[in-house]
């Protein structure tokens, strides 16, 4: 703990001194990371590119730093990028976080990245077994990736992790008469 106050201490000198890109390799070897201090030194970061690297390698070891990485690609406009780095976040941080999880799938759905937001939706099941919601965003997403069959089996978990729920049991009907299963409809 003394170590990383020493650096945090040298990384704000350095700051200071306008040497932010050795300020960002400082402050990447503390535990854990400061997020909000690294992000602002980013931003007067002289080599962006460098940085960013060192980011991304950084972040394989830690991916707490993910989301960090997936908020500055975005500002540099890297939407692409970003939404891949923040489903990696989700999948390996944050899979519990529900409105994160659905705001990055409906990214990656926008970016056409059906497969990685139907991983971010495995995630989150695994996390949140008893939310029945992560199966009824899953299954729109088999249906966009055009299997039915999936979609189908995705549909019906919701049922499955809460038997006897009426909105559950709405949202089934709702989805099984867009995919034109009528009858199965009406009996849920």
């Amino acid at each position: 703990a003394m170590r990383d106050g020493i650096r945090l201490k040298r990384a704000l000198a350095l700051e200071r001194l306008g040497r932010s890109d050795e300020a960002i390799v400082l402050l990447l070897e503390i535990q854990p990371p400061p997020l909000e201090r690294l992000h602002a030194s980013y931003g007067q970061a002289g080599n962006k590119k460098e940085m960013m690297r060192l980011l991304r390698r950084r972040a394989e070891a830690d991916p707490r730093l993910l989301s960090l990485v997936g908020v500055l690609l975005a500002a540099e406009g890297a939407t692409r990028d970003a939404s891949l780095a923040m489903a990696k976040y989700v999948r390996l941080v944050e899979p519990w976080n529900v409105r994160l999880a659905r705001q990055v799938v409906e990214e990656l759905r926008a970016a056409g990245l059906i497969a990685e937001a139907i991983e971010v939706c495995r995630a989150w099941a695994k996390a949140l077994p008893q939310d029945w919601s992560v199966y009824e965003t899953m299954g729109g997403l088999w249906l966009a990736a055009g299997d039915q069959k999936k979609a189908y089996l995705a549909y019906t978990s919701m049922v499955d992790v809460r038997t006897g729920d009426a909105d559950a049991c709405r949202a089934l009907g709702r989805a099984l008469r867009g995919m034109g299963r009528i009858d199965e409809a009406l009996r849920a």
